[in-house]
């Protein structure tokens, strides 16, 4: 029965927040694997790679290696801690009959990873350009691996959004199902008429058949008196 329930709970959800929680779970598993791996910034010249956490070369003319990755790295991390509560909430609603209040969670728990994610990528690029500034210093499938998460962040809370803005299969039952005022006190208005028209009809009919039984019955009456005059 149980495997029952979810199937149907599947069914029933719409197209956006399917494909919200299937961008969802490829931005974590984007961004986990950039954040872990070390090919965010190349310089071919120098055979030089280097992630969030190692880089192939030493750096050269910077007194704290630390200055240049503090920022990066702390922007990518909490968009790893906002983006594993992010998928797990856009996931939960799902199999919870959509509830809305998990749904709002995850759309601003999506918007704040990807926004954070996208910052980090940038200010890994910055800190490298003011650390060498030239033309030779590109992006690694790393950065491009994390960014492309945060996007999808985005586009999974935009699509939980677009979801939340329609009606829920419950609303359109109700729709369909509960009839109209209108039609409500129309339907009481003949079922009052009509008691009212048998209530009617039951009392006078009666009354109106004993009165004539009474005149027949006066008239017969003084009848047989005027003949015995």
């Amino acid at each position: 029965m149980r495997c029952l329930d979810i199937k149907r709970r599947l069914v029933d959800t719409s197209l956006y927040i399917r494909f919200a929680v299937f961008f969802s779970d490829l931005a974590l598993i984007f961004h986990i694997i950039g954040t872990a791996t070390n090919a965010w910034i190349t310089i071919d010249s120098l055979s030089f790679k280097s992630g969030l956490w190692s880089h192939t070369e030493p750096l050269y003319n910077v007194e704290k290696e630390g200055d240049i990755y503090r920022a990066p790295r702390g922007l990518a991390v909490c968009g790893v801690v906002l983006g594993i509560p992010a998928t797990i909430f856009i996931s939960i609603a799902v199999l919870t009959f959509n509830q809305i209040v998990l749904k709002r969670v995850s759309v601003m728990a999506s918007f704040s990873a990807g926004t954070l994610i996208l910052l980090s990528g940038q200010a890994m690029v910055s800190s490298f350009d003011k650390w060498y500034p030239t033309s030779e210093i590109k992006t690694g499938y790393s950065l491009g691996l994390s960014v492309t998460g945060g996007v999808f962040y985005i586009v999974s809370g935009v699509l939980t959004l677009v979801d939340m803005t329609l009606p829920t299969a419950s609303e359109d039952d109700k729709l369909q199902t509960t009839p109209s005022t209108s039609v409500i006190i129309h339907q009481t208005r003949y079922i009052n008429h009509a008691e009212q028209g048998a209530s009617s009809t039951s009392v006078v009919e009666p009354t109106r058949y004993i009165n004539h039984e009474e005149v027949e019955t006066s008239s017969t009456t003084e009848t047989s008196y005027s003949t015995i005059m």
